[in-house]
C-alpha cells in the first residue's frame, strides 16, 4: 500500500474517534471561548479578555456557518487538530524518511490526550500546536533544504502563535540555539532571528493596532494580566502542586510519549537537539513564569508530545526482524484482554483530598475510578486506574529491558502494543463511557430535567463546573449561583439555602460525601437522582424557605 494511502487511512480514523466528543458539554474555561458568552466588538475583541485574538477570531468564523456555538468551536479546534497530525507526518517525513513521518503520524493521533485537545473548545492548546510544528517543520526545512523561504515560513508560524498565546515568544530561543547548534555560528543564528522575527511582529501587530482603532483594552488587558502573572509566580511559587501536576502529566503523556523518551534516551542523536531544548524551555516557562503551575501543564501537555515522540522515533523506525508484525498482534491482543480484565467492578473515590488516591495507590487495592479533566476542554470521563497501572507497569519493564536486555526490537513491539492499548481504552472512555458512568450524558439528562421542573424565578444552584451555565442562562439574571467543595462555600450556603432554591449536582470529580458541603446540600430534600452504569451520578434538591 503507498504511503499516501496509508496517511489519509490515519487521517480518517482519527476523524473517527474524535467525532462523539463534539457533542460533549462544555467544562470550565471553555465557557469563554463560546461565541455566545463572550460580548464581544464588532472586530471580535474582548474587553479585559486575557487571551489573544485568534482562537476567538476562528471560534466567531466557524459560528457563523454553523448555529449551535459549541459545536462551531469545536470544530474550529478539529480542524487544527487534523493539521496536526499532518504536520507530524510531515516532519517525521522530513527528518527520517516516510516510513517514520507514518509512525508518527499513528502515535500522535491515536493519543487520548491529542484527541481530547482537538475537540477542546479553548483553542489556546491546538493552535498553539499548530504554530510550534509549523515552526518547527520550517526550521528543519531551512537546515536541510538550505533554501530562505524556510525562514519566513518560521516567522509566520511565530506570527500565529504569538496571535494565539504569548507563550509562543519561546520560538526565537529555540530557533536561536538550534542555528548556533548546527551552524556554529552566532552571527548567523541572531542574523535569521531577527529576519524572521521582523515577519512575525508584523503580524501581531494586527492585534495592537485593531485594538487601539477600535477603542478595546483587549491588548492592553494581556499584557497587564501577563505581567501580573509572571511577578506573582516568582514571589509565590509552590514546588508540591507543581510535583502533583507532573504526576498527573505522567498520566496523559506516559503512554507512548515517555516511554518514548526514555527509549530515546539511551542513545543521543543530534538531531533530537532542538526537541531536547524545546521540552527544557517549555517547562522552565511554566515552572517560573506561571502563577498558576497546577493548570498550564494540563492545558499546555501538546505541546511536549512531539518533543517525547521524536526523540523516540528514530529507536521504531529501525529495520523490523520477521515475524514482528506478528509479535506486535499478539501483544496488542494480549494486552487488550489484560486492560479489559482489570476493568471491573470500580469505586469513586471523592476529588477531594487527593490523599486518598495516593494511598489507595500504594496500598495497592487499585479498584478505583481516577477522573480525568482539565481547567478546560470537554466534560471529563472517569478510567480504572487499575488498567492504567498495570499498562504503566508493563512499559516501565519494557524500558528497563530495552536498555539492558537484547532483542529490543521484541521489546519494542510490547511497549508499542502496551501504549496503543491504553490510548484506545481511554478514548474509548472519553468518547463514549461505555464502562464507566458517562458524565456527559447524566449531565445532559439533568439540565433537561432542572429546566423542565424549575420556574425561571426560583433561585438555582450548581456544582463544581461553572461552564454549565451556558445551559442555564435563563436562570442567570438574579437567579443562578455556582458553588465549589470547600467550607467557606458550606458555611455560605448554609445560610442561602435557608431562602429556599434547587440545587443540581452533577457528582464530578466525585465529592467528599463526609465534608462540609454534602452535609449542607443534604440539608434540603432530595427530589431526584440519575443513574450511570448503576452509579448515583446526578442529583436534584429542593430547599424549602426557612420561616
Amino acid at each position: 500500500m503507498q504511503a499516501k494511502h496509508v496517511l489519509w487511512i490515519i487521517l480518517l480514523l482519527a476523524l473517527v474517534v474524535r467525532l462523539p466528543a463534539l457533542g460533549h458539554l462544555v467544562y470550565g474555561d471553555e465557557y469563554r471561548f463560546v461565541p455566545g458568552a463572550m460580548p464581544t466588538n464588532h472586530v471580535g475583541l474582548i474587553d479585559n479578555f486575557e487571551m489573544p485574538p485568534l482562537p476567538t477570531w476562528m471560534n466567531q468564523l466557524f459560528a457563523v456557518f454553523i448555529p449551535d456555538a459549541t459545536l462551531a468551536t469545536r470544530l474550529a479546534s478539529l480542524l487544527f487538530g487534523m493539521l496536526n497530525i499532518w504536520l507530524v507526518y510531515l516532519i517525521g517525513k522530513r527528518l527520517y524518511n516516510e516510513k517514520a513521518g507514518l509512525w508518527a503520524a499513528a502515535l500522535f493521533a491515536f493519543s487520548v490526550y491529542a484527541v481530547w485537545a482537538s475537540v477542546a473548545v479553548e483553542l489556546n492548546g491546538v493552535n498553539m500546536l499548530f504554530a510550534f510544528l509549523l515552526a518547527m517543520y520550517a526550521m528543519i526545512s531551512l537546515d536541510k533544504t538550505k533554501d530562505k523561504k524556510w525562514l519566513y515560513v518560521f516567522g509566520i508560524a511565530g506570527g500565529i502563535g504569538m496571535l494565539s498565546r504569548y507563550e509562543c515568544f519561546l520560538f526565537y530561543p529555540l530557533l536561536l540555539l538550534d542555528q548556533w547548534y548546527y551552524h556554529k555560528d552566532w552571527k548567523l543564528a541572531i542574523k535569521r532571528c531577527i529576519i524572521a522575527g521582523l515577519i512575525t511582529t508584523a503580524i501581531f501587530a494586527i492585534f495592537p493596532i485593531i485594538s487601539y482603532a477600535t477603542g478595546s483594552n483587549h491588548f492592553y488587558s494581556t499584557i497587564e494580566r501577563g505581567a501580573n502573572m509572571t511577578m506573582k509566580t516568582v514571589q509565590d511559587f509552590h514546588i508540591v502542586p507543581y510535583l502533583v501536576q507532573l504526576l498527573y502529566a505522567l498520566l496523559w503523556l506516559g503512554l507512548p510519549f515517555g516511554a518514548l523518551l526514555l527509549i530515546g534516551l539511551k542513545k543521543y542523536e543530534k538531531a533530537h537537539f532542538r526537541w531536547y531544548v524545546w521540552a527544557v524551555l517549555l517547562i522552565l516557562f511554566y515552572t517560573l513564569f506561571v502563577n498558576d503551575n497546577f493548570s498550564p501543564f494540563d492545558r499546555y501537555f501538546t505541546l511536549l508530545m512531539p518533543a517525547f515522540l521524536f526523540i523516540g522515533l528514530s529507536k521504531v523506525i529501525v529495520k523490523k526482524p520477521k515475524g514482528w508484525w506478528q509479535s506486535f498482534a499478539f501483544f496488542s491482543i494480549l494486552m487488550l484482554v489484560m486492560v479489559v480484565g482489570a476493568n471491573q467492578t470500580q469505586e469513586q473515590l471523592p476529588f477531594y483530598p487527593k490523599e486518598a488516591y495516593v494511598s489507595r495507590a500504594l496500598s495497592l487495592d487499585w479498584q478505583f475510578l481516577i477522573p480525568f479533566n482539565g481547567g478546560s476542554g470537554p466534560i471529563g470521563f472517569l478510567a480504572s486506574f487499575s488498567s492504567i497501572a498495570l499498562a504503566f507497569l508493563v512499559a516501565l519493564l519494557c524500558i528497563v529491558a530495552y536498555w539492558v536486555l537484547p532483542h529490543k526490537e521484541t521489546t519494542l513491539a510490547l511497549l508499542l502494543a502496551t501504549g496503543l492499548v491504553l490510548n484506545v481504552y481511554l478514548i474509548e472512555e472519553f468518547a463514549y463511557g461505555t464502562t464507566h458512568p458517562n458524565i456527559n450524558q447524566v449531565t445532559k439528562h439533568a439540565i433537561e430535567y432542572v429546566k423542565e421542573t424549575t420556574p425561571t424565578d426560583e433561585h438555582l444552584y450548581f456544582f463544581r463546573n461553572w461552564a454549565l451555565k451556558l445551559y442555564l442562562q435563563e436562570y442567570e439574571k438574579t437567579n443562578l449561583d455556582f458553588f465549589n467543595d470547600t467550607a467557606t462555600n458550606a458555611r455560605h450556603l448554609q445560610s442561602e439555602f435557608k431562602k429556599g432554591g434547587t440545587i443540581m449536582w452533577v457528582d464530578f470529580p466525585p465529592i467528599n460525601k463526609k465534608g462540609p458541603l454534602w452535609k449542607v446540600v443534604n440539608s434540603c430534600k432530595k427530589d431526584t437522582s440519575f443513574y450511570s452504569k448503576g452509579v448515583e451520578t446526578a442529583m436534584v434538591f429542593r430547599c424549602s424557605p426557612s420561616p
